[in-house]
């Protein structure tokens, strides 16, 4: 069962590509820029469209994310560590770490003990690594687009 922990938040992170697409279509007809339709001086709205959107996906995931992470580590108690031997216990300064039995324990232990905060640690640094990197992808994204001729006639 080992292979399997996190399992059950890591089907529902398949959805980010879904959730990131979606709003970045939604921002762009409220912006009224068609993607593979516009001229290469709508560099900022495809950029800006992109960055936000996939900053809202994470944000939207993230606590998702973090519980997966948390199910999937080993954590081990100072007293484990000494009887294994991975390193002098007594002279390292090990607190005593949460254990998870599944999602929902996972869920209620991090609410319990970190508050809503608790489901959005790490999300800054996150987001900081997040907007250029999606902005750059969204704009390469239309360049291909257009490079291939493609069209979208969903919103036509």
């Amino acid at each position: 069962m080992a292979f399997y922990k996190g399992f059950t938040p890591s089907l529902f992170l398949s959805l980010y590509g879904t959730l990131a697409m979606t709003s970045y279509e939604c921002l762009n007809y409220i912006f009224g820029f068609q993607s593979g339709k516009e001229k290469a001086k709508s560099f900022w709205i495809p950029f800006l469209t992109g960055a936000a959107s996939k900053c809202m996906a994470q944000a939207f995931l993230n606590p998702l994310n973090l519980i997966r992470t948390r199910l999937q580590q080993k954590k081990y108690s100072a007293e484990e560590v000494a009887r294994m031997n991975l390193c002098d216990a007594s002279k390292t300064n090990l607190r005593e770490q949460v254990v998870y039995d599944g999602f929902t324990d996972c869920i209620k232990k991090t609410y319990r003990n970190e508050g809503i905060g608790g489901f959005y640690k790490g999300l800054t640094p996150l987001m900081v690594r997040q907007v250029p990197a999606s902005g750059v992808f969204f704009v390469t994204y239309e360049a291909v687009l257009k490079g291939l001729g493609v069209e979208q006639q969903a919103r036509e």
